[in-house]
């Protein structure tokens, strides 16, 4: 007896549960410590920051009452949750396409072979929620466009819920919104017509409050990137990107595409680099209608990178490497299904990627933990510590003090306009610096 949807989803829960060694009691990177920082201030002071800024809600409404309940810890074992949430949705959707367990087990592993996938464990910013919406959507409009029984709409309102949430829990999850319209690739336009319909429908109707908040106030100005710091809203952060972070913006296109092939084992990580062969096997061994989709996706994903010249971060390059996994598991689908010696060699594959995945997350929890001793015997939980007043600390490094204590009331470029700034650099007065 085949097993159920549900069961194949607790496969890829459990089959990550080493991640929950990657709990730790401190934050480390400034990503997690604006995020943790705008919660705070919403929470405390002034919940309109949301829709001045137009910043995504996620997690404001899920890690905002985590965090306050049960501080960093809590707030670091939801995100692994999340984690283990994208190991779910990847080993589902492999085993609804190859109804191969093996298949199944490969995508998992080959998953946690990315060091880039693995590492956002440590960083609050909803990366992973973001992919699982994101990947769990596009499903749900396949599975609405297959599905001869009446749950096809059932199927379509839940894509369009999920694929509205995923670019609420981060904004590159903006990319998926279009990600289902390639299905008519794999499954005919006729075909597919009518369930995608449905599908944008719902998701216009879910959409309608990020609409609503953003006309309100700023327009569609700042759809793609929020309107925090003054040196966004002004215009500034072109200019930063290129002459002061040297991003490689300032490239030339042909420059930035032999740079991009140089940092590819920096994106995947050296052992994911043989996940992806194993990803390009997978395709070519698909069915057409698979590989068309497959391939056009994955071109698709890495068209607005690369046209934008954005600088190399794996996070960034994420909803590929998990689309990568699945392609891997679709090489080990194809292999079962073929004579005993590929059965044997799928064996083999699948045992290395699980090798891989292993090596991976050993050599991450390593990091983490040096990454947390050097937070926790560094300066921060001192200066915390001696800020007993209540009163706010201003600072375009006071977000380190988050580091150890989310409830010390930081005040850094996010919440600051552009005269407040240059009060606080020139420093005209300790008076007007209070003042701010």
């Amino acid at each position: 007896h085949p097993p159920g949807d549900w069961a194949m989803f607790v496969f890829g829960l459990l089959g990550s549960i080493p991640l929950i060694a990657f709990i730790t009691r401190v934050l480390f990177d400034s990503d997690s410590a604006m995020l943790v920082a705008s919660i705070e201030y919403v929470r405390h002071q002034d919940w309109r920051f949301l829709i001045h800024t137009q910043q995504n809600y996620l997690p404001h409404v899920v890690m905002g009452p985590i965090l306050a309940i049960g501080g960093i810890p809590s707030v670091k074992l939801f995100t692994i949750l999340t984690l283990q949430s994208l190991a779910g949705v990847v080993s589902l959707i492999t085993w609804k396409v190859t109804r191969s367990g093996l298949a199944a087990l490969a995508s998992v592993a080959a998953l946690l072979s990315f060091g880039g996938i693995v590492e956002r464990t440590a960083f609050l910013p909803m990366y992973p929620m973001m992919l699982a919406l994101g990947y769990a959507g596009t499903f749900l409009a396949y599975r609405a466009i297959v599905s001869e029984s009446r749950r096809r709409t059932v199927f379509a309102a839940f894509a369009g819920l999920s694929l509205a949430l995923s670019p609420e829990a981060q904004p590159v999850g903006q990319i998926f919104i279009l990600l289902p319209a390639l299905l008519v690739l794999g499954t005919g336009f006729r075909r597919a017509l009518p369930a995608l319909i449905r599908v944008y429908l719902s998701l216009v109707v879910f959409l309608l409050p990020r609409v609503i908040i953003n006309l309100s106030e700023g327009g569609l100005s700042h759809v793609l990137s929020y309107r925090v710091d003054f040196w966004i809203t002004k215009g500034y952060l072109i200019e930063i990107q290129k002459d002061f972070f040297r991003y490689p913006l300032r490239l030339s296109y042909p420059d930035y595409f032999l740079q991009f092939l140089t940092h590819a084992p920096r994106i995947t990580g050296w052992l994911g680099l043989v996940v992806v062969l194993l990803a390009v096997l997978g395709l070519l061994m698909a069915p057409a209608n698979f590989r068309r989709f497959g391939a056009v996706a994955g071109a698709y994903f890495l068209a607005p990178f690369l046209l934008a010249r954005g600088p190399f971060f794996p996070r960034y390059f994420s909803p590929l490497l998990v689309g990568v996994a699945l392609a891997a598991g679709m090489a080990i689908a194809g292999l079962v299904g073929g004579r005993w010696r590929l059965r044997r060699v799928a064996g083999g594959l699948v045992a290395v990627l699980c090798i891989f995945a292993i090596v991976n997350l050993s050599r991450t929890l390593s990091e983490v933990q040096r990454r947390q001793a050097t937070v926790l015997n560094g300066p921060y939980r001192e200066l915390a510590s001696r800020i007993t007043d209540g009163k706010g600390v201003i600072g375009a490094r006071s977000l380190y003090l988050l580091f150890v204590d989310p409830e010390v009331r930081t005040y850094g470029g996010e919440f600051l306009s552009e005269r407040e700034y240059v009060t606080y650099l020139t420093w005209p007065s300790d008076e007007a610096v209070i003042r701010v």
